[in-house]
């Protein structure tokens, strides 16, 4: 198997996507195997995801977030400008001066 070099930036944030997909699929009380089944690959590849070993492609992305049900966003842990700007999805929340 060909190694990568992967920036220590790349790494933790390849980490904080894994832990995002691991949190998202124990709330859906899933186990890896289960996952992988799913969108079709094997336990350890949905564990190297999850541990920021491997690059998440784009349509395992898709896959993944159809299964768990979250937003493909919420996986990359991206910050919308709604929710910058104060929107958490319900109503608009006061902006604090300061």
């Amino acid at each position: 198997m060909k190694k990568t070099i992967i920036s220590k930036k790349l790494r933790r944030y390849l980490k904080r996507v894994g832990d995002n997909i691991r949190y998202a699929r124990l709330r859906e009380k899933m186990t890896q195997e289960q996952l992988a089944k799913k969108i079709g690959v094997s336990q350890y590849h949905v564990s190297r995801i999850e541990w920021g070993d491997q690059c998440l492609k784009i349509y395992l992305l898709f896959k993944i977030s159809k299964v768990l049900n979250i937003m493909p966003g919420e996986i990359l842990d991206v910050v919308t400008p709604a929710r910058f700007y104060g929107f958490d999805g319900r109503k608009w929340k006061e902006k604090k001066n300061g």
